[in-house]
């Protein structure tokens, strides 16, 4: 049983064992100090959640004192790591790795002093108030890898070579039950009942429990956790111990850290703002202009020609059109203005055609025709009992 104790401004956790066994106390006391002082002046010492000391305020029942932190990781992993690390962002993966990076390199620190934690799961790594896991619970630990070889720890998290006696000590049980544990990070919330299918599958409890763990599918990022739970005795290459474990996770970690400072960089480089230049000077003009039209005289819609050559001049008045002007240049310099070029709906009774054809053309609505003049590109679109003035 753990209690918060508060002192002045300290939290402490306080842990009485709820069936008292002095070995059992002792033995998490013993490992614990052998880990304060293995590992006194090392950085990665803050994140051990060790046994301060050992009081009895009774004068009987000990009680261990360690520091109290506020969460578990399995709290963490079921408010943040809900789903499957292929749809992280690139900023939540570095994250992932980075609590990954933390629980490697802290029990690769135990196996240097030749202790095996021998009880890896989500709820003996606590979360510090800078999010941080931090490992715990030193309870079933041990100090000699040779001694580690009894089936010990959660079901869910147990090597199956241990399970079967196949097991060279408590160090690779340690690697096999973080590789569950960042199975688990990495796969969400469907992780656990997966694991669970697959371990009664292979037969756990049984003599000939043998799980096939190929069944977790692991690919892309999630890959390397195979070389962490492979079981003894297959063709590959032996499991990975914390050393080659912390190296892959630490390079990775690296590699995500430089993929996000490259994606930052583009996508800097991306709405960066161009340099502001100065446009030319402009000026409006505003102009009435007068489309001179001739128009046939003896103009019969039945025959496709002009019935002779006499003919009026009739005047179309245009709509006053505002031209931009940049710099001094001339009106005409421009093309696209209307000395050049008359556009669909800027004048009345006028329309531009693509094709130029010097003939009559039947209009699509009945009665009415597009009649050729002579001024370039212009025609008038009128009903035919319209046009004889």
């Amino acid at each position: 049983m753990v209690y918060k104790y508060t002192l002045g401004s300290n939290d402490f956790a306080i842990k009485i064992p709820k069936n008292f066994k002095y070995k059992g106390l002792f033995e998490e006391l013993n490992t614990s100090n052998c880990v304060n002082e293995g590992l006194e002046g090392n950085s990665i010492m803050k994140f051990m959640g060790t046994v301060k000391e050992c009081i009895s305020p009774n004068g009987n029942d000990p009680h261990l004192v360690m520091d109290f932190y506020p969460a578990t990781l399995e709290d963490k992993m079921e408010k943040e790591y809900t789903r499957d690390v292929t749809t992280y962002s690139i900023e939540k993966k570095i994250r992932l790795f980075t609590d990954m990076y933390y629980l490697a390199a802290e029990l690769r620190a135990v196996h240097k002093l030749g202790i095996a934690h021998r009880d890896m799961k989500p709820e003996n790594a606590m979360i510090n108030d800078q999010g941080t896991p931090v490992l715990v619970d030193f309870g079933m630990g041990t100090l000699n890898f040779l001694d580690a070889k009894t089936r010990c720890g959660s079901p869910l998290f147990m090597d199956p070579d241990l399970v079967a006696f196949r097991s060279d000590g408590g160090a690779t049980a340690d690697v096999y039950a973080l590789g569950i544990i960042f199975y688990m990070m990495m796969t969400g919330s469907t992780a656990s009942s997966t694991i669970e299918g697959i371990l009664i599958g292979g037969g756990y409890g049984t003599a000939y429990y043998n799980p096939d763990l190929s069944k977790l599918n692991l690919y892309g990022d999630k890959t390397f956790i195979a070389n962490m739970i492979r079981q003894k005795g297959h063709s590959q290459p032996a499991r990975w111990n914390m050393e080659e474990t912390y190296q892959f996770i630490k390079q990775k970690l690296k590699e995500l850290v430089e993929q996000e400072k490259q994606g930052q960089a583009q996508s800097y480089a991306m709405t960066k703002q161009p340099t502001y230049v100065s446009p030319e000077p402009t000026t409006q003009v505003t102009t009435n202009v007068t489309q001179k039209v001739v128009i046939p005289t003896n103009y019969n819609p039945n025959v496709n020609a002009y019935a002779n050559n006499n003919a009026y001049t009739r005047y179309v008045e245009k709509k006053p059109v505002t031209y931009v002007v940049k710099g001094n240049q001339p009106l005409n310099h421009y093309p696209n203005t209307r000395q050049h070029r008359v556009y669909q709906g800027q004048l009345d009774n006028v329309q531009q055609v693509p094709t130029v054809q010097r003939h009559i053309v039947q209009a699509p609505v009945l009665n009415q025709h597009y009649v050729q003049q002579p001024v370039s590109r212009i025609y008038i679109r009128q009903p035919t009992q319209k046009i004889y003035v």
